[in-house]
């Protein structure tokens, strides 16, 4: 430490000297003191200081220097955002494979997850906030797409055939889900996880109940009134024409709710006379559902022209024999009615 006095005589000359002094000294970096000497006069101490260590800068995370390089391109910003908002829409759309939800519901719960991660990522890399919009409107709409491709409930397809005068309410697993009137048919979705199907004439209560084990896309058969009344038609058809070999009329059992082929290829009509057949495709199976006029038509004639109808049935190979069938039965009962399904 150095001490240099300061002494004029005069005690205000020697303070403004040794102020002037002092800065000069702090100026070459030295560190200043000034003490006043008992005899007149102010001693200039200064000494070296000690340098100043400042605390090592923080590097950034790999996150955030990654998140800084997308601040400058907003292409590259938009695909970074893509990419953010399906890898957080992944799971909603595993969680959809188990539990099935609506699609509009996935939706609602996706997008704004989606939206947040942009954000986060907007901040991280210190976006512009049109960078930070655009990124918004492509991270929603990625989460939104991927949400269309995830799969919905699952539905069973229950063709209501009311042949009764009065309105007949449809019931899954206690609660009601359509209502047909009377001498109406109906196609009723229903969700695959119901296990029970009820019918009746009141809209609080089923009257009657059927043990339901439904397969996601599978068709059933409701028939309230009771006689063994319908029966399948199949057809395969073919790039060379409708094929014979293959055709077949089944009589479905007496039974108010039975299962109906797996078939998406099924109709409640008279089968077409032709098809569009995919061109992958060498040959297409359908199946129609009609009703017997031994129900219908033919329910007040004997007893014998009925059977000989239900045999005929049997004995049929498509639906051209079944066709002549009802011909001949009616022929037999005397009845010139039009044939129906």
């Amino acid at each position: 430490m150095q001490s240099q006095l300061v002494r004029t005589g005069h005690p205000q000359h020697d303070h403004h000297q040794a102020n002037q002094l002092a800065e000069q000294l702090r100026r070459q970096g030295l560190a200043v003191r000034l003490v006043p000497d008992p005899g007149g006069g102010v001693w200039v101490q200064s000494w070296p200081s000690a340098p100043v260590v400042l605390p090592p800068a923080q590097r950034p995370s790999a996150l955030r220097s990654m998140c800084a390089g997308l601040g400058n391109d907003i292409r590259g910003f938009n695909v970074a955002a893509a990419f953010v908002a399906g890898l957080v829409t992944l799971p909603v759309v595993l969680v959809g494979q188990v539990v099935r939800f609506e699609t509009w519901v996935g939706m609602v719960i996706a997008s704004p997850i989606a939206l947040g991660a942009v954000v986060v990522m907007s901040r991280l890399a210190s976006a512009r906030w049109w960078y930070a919009l655009s990124g918004a409107v492509v991270g929603v709409g990625m989460s939104v797409f991927l949400m269309g491709w995830a799969p919905g409930p699952a539905f069973a397809t229950v063709y209501v055939d009311n042949r009764g005068d009065d309105t007949l309410h449809v019931f899954a697993d206690g609660e009601r889900v359509a209502t047909v009137e009377g001498g109406k048919s109906d196609e009723v979705k229903v969700s695959a996880e119901v296990r029970r199907i009820g019918w009746g004439g009141t809209k609080k209560k089923a009257e009657h109940h059927a043990k339901a084990r439904l397969v996601e896309g599978g068709g059933y058969l409701l028939a309230p009134k009771p006689g063994r009344c319908y029966m399948l038609v199949s057809a395969t058809y073919s790039v060379s024409g409708m094929a014979t070999s293959s055709d077949a009329v089944t009589l479905l059992p007496d039974e108010r709710f039975q299962a109906l082929p797996a078939d998406p290829n099924f109709t409640f009509h008279d089968l077409p006379k032709s098809v569009t057949v995919e061109s992958d495709h060498f040959s297409s199976v359908f199946h129609a559902l009609r009703r017997s006029l031994t129900c219908d038509e033919l329910a007040a004639c004997k007893k014998s022209v009925r059977d000989e109808l239900m045999a005929c049935y049997g004995r049929s190979r498509d639906q051209e024999d079944a066709i002549a069938c009802e011909a001949a039965a009616r022929a037999s009962c005397g009845s010139r009615g039009s044939s129906r399904r």
